[in-house]
């Protein structure tokens, strides 16, 4: 059933079906982390399935300046932020992170993104300051960069760990 869902993730990116591609992409999380991990916490599983098959596609740009790390580390895209974005762009329609968990997730504002141009990428953060203070933390990222790092992640999944989601009782669509 992976690969099904895979395929369909990248029929509707082919096709700027963006919305409904990464709907599909931010349910693989929650459907591998149960195969994988034994634990209860579906959190926790999705967060730890992100990180490890995700995560490390993301090219997110950091900046060069060592005053900076602080911003970068406070708007990464990791599972944590994913999990987020799941919960309240699946449950809620919207993109408000900051409001899904206030304690965990530092960024403020949001931004899903297209660009057309090969320079760029779309994939940026900043943050807003006043007496040296941060205000606001703010991340974009290119919808179309978040989908390919889910595609190779389930590529990479599906490689090493196979498709064994039909042992647990997935969908299935029959022919008639």
């Amino acid at each position: 059933m992976i690969r099904n869902f895979l395929n369909d993730i990248k029929i509707a990116k082919d096709n700027k079906a963006y919305l409904s591609a990464l709907a599909l992409a931010l349910t693989i999380p929650d459907i591998c982390g149960k195969i994988e991990y034994k634990y209860k916490d579906d959190r926790r599983k999705y967060i730890k399935w992100f990180n490890t098959w995700v995560y490390k596609y993301l090219e997110i740009p950091k900046s060069d300046i060592k005053e900076f790390n602080k911003y970068d580390e406070l708007a990464k895209f990791d599972g944590k932020v994913c999990y987020a974005l799941r919960c309240v762009f699946l449950h809620a329609g919207n993109d408000r992170i900051k409001n899904y968990d206030v304690n965990k997730i530092k960024i403020d504002r949001f931004e899903l993104c297209i660009s057309d141009s090969e320079c760029v990428s779309g994939d940026a953060h900043g943050c807003s300051m006043s007496n040296n203070i941060i205000t606001e933390v703010h991340r974009r990222i290119n919808i179309e960069n978040l989908l390919e790092s889910f595609i190779l992640g389930i590529e990479d999944y599906l490689k090493k760990c196979g498709d064994n989601s039909n042992l647990y009782g997935t969908v299935k669509i029959i022919n008639l």
